[in-house]
């Protein structure tokens, strides 16, 4: 009674009776249950009200996250609508990644509004960083050029926030993410490459690692400009009626990768090559122009186009007397990696091959094999030394367990 007295806890009644005070952090209380009915959902008079159809209150969300996580957690969303758990998960000092094809200007309006005091990053005046969306009406028309022609792939834009202070506390760092598509993760760093379908009566020709002046030429025919890494540039020139020998003359006409295997990485994506690590470049969309077909008269007419090489009168065959093996040149690299390529298989495949018919029927060294790989094969160059002397030499270890090699 004395303690109760002493902490204020004891109220008198008309008869002088003392009843105790009972606080509600005292009791035990009920246990949660899976029906919540105290949290009444967003009405037409709602201050929180954003418009959005699906919005849910921010307590609700609060209470899920504080339930489930504790403060530094990693918070996802992949479908965060108008923002309800990245404002939740700012305001609780947890992590956070949302995913949405949506408006974001309505995300971007709540965070700034909720959270003015934000401590930008780069100097912008935002809590967070936004990677790989559409920004134009032209990226988005080329989008859907993109999807007729069976190219699944939709820009799901990211957001992530970083290190900020709200209005009453100060927010841990956060992480920060990139527009990827659905289904691929960004770590480990993931090329996101993807190969179009030819339409009908048309070849899709790509002409990669373009530099500046040579992009100038082919821009007035291309229906699709990316720029891959800084100073490079990749065309796409859709030609009426055209073929595989066509395609060949037009990148040896402008200079373009004659070695291009016809897959290209996808706008808003990273370019995941070594040389470019740690700051892996963003590809992006520079023009696009869907639907626009060129011909081929109009492409010999601009000067794009490579002349037809002559063909070779076929030698008359010497009489041979020495039994020595008779040396070639080399294998046609070019037919190795159509036949790759049109089996769905890796450049690397191509390589493999190229190496194989270079030792068995050509005659070669693997040491000579792997050096001239170099000159042919661009993924080869990618790699370096180390991978062509490893594809020579494997293909050297088949052909000799190969029993009806010639070189057995």
């Amino acid at each position: 009674m004395e303690k109760f007295e002493a902490e204020g806890r004891l109220v008198y009644g008309r008869t002088g009776v003392p009843r105790l005070k009972n606080f509600l952090d005292d009791m035990p209380g009920v246990v949660l249950g899976s029906v919540w009915n105290d949290i009444p959902p967003i009405n037409s008079q709602a201050q929180e009200r954003l418009g959005y159809a699906t919005q849910k209150r921010t307590a609700l969300l609060e209470r899920i996250i504080t339930a489930s996580t504790h403060e530094g957690d990693m918070v996802l969303d992949p479908f965060c609508g108008c923002g309800t758990t990245i404002h939740a998960s700012q305001k609780l000092r947890r992590n956070w990644t949302g995913i949405d094809i949506t408006h974001l200007a309505l995300i971007e309006k709540r965070l700034n509004d909720a959270f003015a005091r934000i401590e930008p990053r780069r100097g912008d005046g935002t809590p967070y960083r936004q990677y790989g969306t559409f920004g134009s009406a032209t990226h988005a028309r080329c989008l859907r050029q993109c999807r007729r022609a069976a190219i699944r792939h939709r820009p799901h834009q990211h957001r992530t926030g970083e290190k900020g202070l709200p209005k009453s506390a100060d927010l841990s760092p956060g992480q920060n993410l990139h527009a990827l598509p659905l289904g691929f993760s960004p770590a480990p760093p993931t090329n996101v490459i993807i190969r179009p379908h030819h339409p009908p009566a048309v070849v899709l020709v790509q002409l990669d690692d373009l530099k500046q002046e040579q992009l100038e030429c082919v821009r007035p025919a291309a229906f699709l400009v990316l720029q891959t890494s800084p100073g490079n540039h990749q065309a796409w020139i859709a030609v009426e009626n055209g073929n595989r020998e066509f395609a060949s003359r037009l990148k040896k006409g402008t200079g373009a990768d004659l070695t291009a295997s016809g897959s290209v990485r996808v706008a808003g994506t990273f370019n995941f090559k070594r040389k470019y690590a740690p700051n892996f470049p963003l590809v992006t969309i520079e023009e696009a122009h869907p639907g626009r077909i060129v011909t081929r008269t109009e492409l010999e007419g601009r000067g794009l186009v490579a002349l037809a090489p002559p063909k070779p009168e076929a030698p008359a065959s010497p009489l041979r007397c020495s039994d020595r093996p008779r040396r070639l040149a080399w294998p046609d690299y070019e037919r190795c990696l159509d036949k790759a390529i049109n089996r769905g298989r890796k450049r690397s495949s191509a390589d493999f091959t190229w190496c194989c018919i270079a030792l068995d029927h050509f005659k070669r060294t693997p040491e000579e094999t792997a050096a001239r790989l170099l000159e042919v094969s661009s993924k080869a160059r990618e790699n370096g030394e180390a991978y062509a002397l490893d594809q020579a030499m494997n293909a050297a270890a088949k052909v000799a367990a190969n029993p009806r090699s010639p070189a057995r």
